[in-house]
């Protein structure tokens, strides 16, 4: 009888160990978190990086995209490489969640201009055909203008 309870538990504490391994991957989805930086008008400088990230809990709106963030990052990567792009004015922060990193892009969809930050330094890309932005637009009102 004694053998029986301890075979018991020994599979109830294995199976409680698996089902631990199974929520911990669950926590590794990907996903992409955008944040839209609201009444940019207001400010007397157009917000930096530094500005866009301090007046957040007043200015933040929020959405989730279910989009691959590597395919997005490659996207913003594979339009037209500029020297001097946008580093303020950003209207839009995409937080690429990957397992246990998170990329900052940052965007401008008025001007077509995007930032990607790697290794603390910036990236600057421009969309000449506004073809992710209207995408975007397509998805949700989330990345109008007027609202």
């Amino acid at each position: 009888m004694g053998k029986i309870i301890t075979l018991i538990l020994v599979s109830i504490i294995f199976n409680s160990c698996q089902d631990s391994n199974k929520l911990k991957e669950i926590d590794l989805v990907e996903n992409i978190e955008v944040i839209k930086f609201m009444d940019m008008q207001t400010y007397s400088v157009p917000p930096n990086e530094e500005t866009f990230w301090e007046f957040g809990d007043l200015e933040f709106a929020k959405i989730k995209l279910n989009h691959n963030p590597n395919h997005f990052y490659e996207e913003v990567s594979s339009f037209k490489k500029i020297e001097n792009g946008l580093s303020e004015s950003f209207d839009y922060a995409f937080l690429l969640k990957r397992n246990q990193s998170t990329d900052t892009i940052y965007a401008s969809l008025v001007t077509n201009q995007w930032t990607i930050k790697k290794n603390g330094e910036f990236l600057y890309f421009f969309d000449e055909d506004g073809q992710l932005k209207e995408g975007l637009i397509l998805y949700s009102t989330f990345f109008n203008d007027c609202w």
